[in-house]
């Protein structure tokens, strides 16, 4: 009796000890709407049926050497329908999980994935949009903008084998200048350890008109970065003062004084990681670790990107594709749309806005418009333009 205690005992402190290391590197949301959290538990579940094996190992052994006694074939074979109930509750956990997205999904919601994204359609293309200023056309690209950041890079030696640059490059809207902005980062794990007291030492800037571009230093350098590790990295710090928290991917901004910030959307689900949307965002500072978490409607003007452009192309792509209903989009298709191939951005209003064309599934390559959408509010307007082409 003692031995058996003591064996799961070690069975349970084996499984909690594993589950902090597995939590520390797969930072999982504990969240049950999260898919991440459902793959955890199955590696927690297969950790503590591993150690449960190798301590029952010796009774394995014994029976099949015919030593094993009575009394410990009927306890091997009452654990052995205990592993069953075991077996089949994970199961039930699966298939209730399959049900539930099923319930969720656009053959039962057509509606709900068409309404993800609301879009103006009554909108006045020389009413909402001011004529542009063809000296204030952002011309560069973001290979083009990649290019010219590593060029300034190549310019700082002492800095060049440090550290690398970042291929974020995010195009925000600085004082009324259209720039891109991305971080530096440690260069490998050997140079994070030599640099981690003083941080990464700054970001780099480029105008997307002028194509001028600039190596900004910062006085107290950036520890917190995804190329950081232990509890200096990014994804880890904000795991842990969030653990419930379904995170985006983030982005890198800097506010109007030039001050470098993590943009982090936070998500949530219907279903088990079904049907996206954005709640808010984590504004995260990378120098002092410090955060604050916003609702959609408590978020900073200077804020560019909350909204992934992921995430915004597939809600477009669903408003055009369930207008009429699923079966409509799989077999008729009447009146589906899709947004064409690629985007890009455009600087409006003090905002970032993404468009792209929308075009018919079953027509030609022609548009038959397009769409503008702000990448911190979401308001979306489409603008009829039939017979362009892209």
């Amino acid at each position: 009796m003692k031995q058996t205690v003591k064996r799961e005992f070690l069975n349970i402190l084996t499984t909690i000890v594993v589950t902090f290391v597995l939590y520390f590197f797969m930072l999982p949301p504990l969240n049950p709407m999260a898919p991440e959290f459902w793959t955890f538990l199955v590696f927690i579940g297969a950790v503590y049926f591993i150690t449960k094996f190798f301590s029952s190992l010796k009774k394995i052994i014994f029976q099949a050497t015919g030593t094993t006694s009575n009394n410990e074939i009927y306890k091997m074979t009452n654990k052995s329908k205990k592993v069953k109930i075991v077996i089949l509750s994970i199961v039930g956990v699966v298939v209730a999980i399959v049900a539930i997205n099923i319930i969720n999904s656009p053959l039962f919601n057509a509606s709900a994935y068409q309404n993800r994204i609301t879009i103006n359609e009554d909108g006045n293309f020389v009413d909402d949009v001011a004529e542009v200023d063809f000296n204030a056309i952002p011309l560069l690209d973001k290979d083009s903008s990649q290019k010219l950041g590593d060029r300034v890079m190549g310019e700082m030696p002492d800095l060049v084998s440090q550290f690398t640059v970042s291929n974020m490059y995010t195009q925000i809207n600085y004082n009324n200048d259209i720039v891109r902005v991305t971080p530096l980062e440690y260069a490998d794990m050997i140079k994070y350890f030599t640099n981690r007291s003083d941080g990464v030492k700054g970001y780099i800037i480029v105008n997307s008109v002028s194509g001028k571009s600039e190596l900004v230093q910062l006085e107290s350098g950036m520890k917190y970065m995804p190329s950081a590790i232990l509890f200096e990295n990014l994804e880890r710090k904000l795991r842990f003062s969030y653990p419930t928290a379904i995170f985006g991917d983030e982005s890198f901004e800097i506010d109007d004084n030039g001050s470098p910030y993590w943009i982090i959307p936070t998500l949530k689900y219907s279903g088990i990681g079904l049907r996206e949307e954005v709640t808010g965002v984590v504004i995260f500072d990378p120098i002092t670790g410090n955060s604050q978490r916003y609702s959609i409607d408590e978020i900073p003007t200077w804020v560019d990107h909350v909204y992934p452009s992921a995430l915004i192309i597939e809600q477009i792509n669903d408003w055009g594709k369930y207008t009429n209903g699923f079966i409509n989009s799989m077999f008729g298709q009447k009146g589906v749309v899709a947004t064409s191939d690629g985007y890009n951005y455009t600087v409006m209003n003090n905002d970032v806005y993404l468009y792209t064309g929308i075009t018919s599934v079953s027509s030609d390559q022609s548009n038959i418009g397009f769409i503008l959408c702000n990448m911190r509010t979401k308001e979306t307007n489409f603008y009829s333009a039939s017979g362009a082409e892209e």
